[in-house]
């Protein structure tokens, strides 16, 4: 997706929030299902402390395997 809308609640019908762009990387609280079976995911804004929820399928998950770092020629 180049771009998703936070929502205040899991459900398409609430207020937006924040527009992110792709690219971007957020700490996931939480997961809600909701009465369509769609996933949400719950995230914390830890500067403003305020909570949004964005569509799961607009989102992944980055394993483990992508946030370790690369060798170098440097590093020997």
């Amino acid at each position: 997706m180049p771009f998703t809308d936070s929502y205040a609640l899991p459900t398409r019908h609430s207020e937006t929030g924040y527009r992110h762009y792709y690219g971007t990387t957020h700490w996931v609280t939480g997961v809600r299902i909701d009465e369509n079976d769609l996933v949400w995911y719950r995230v914390l804004d830890d500067k403003w402390h305020t909570v949004s929820f964005y569509p799961g399928h607009h989102l992944r998950i980055v394993g483990a395997e992508e946030l370790t770092p690369a060798l170098t020629d440097r590093d020997g």
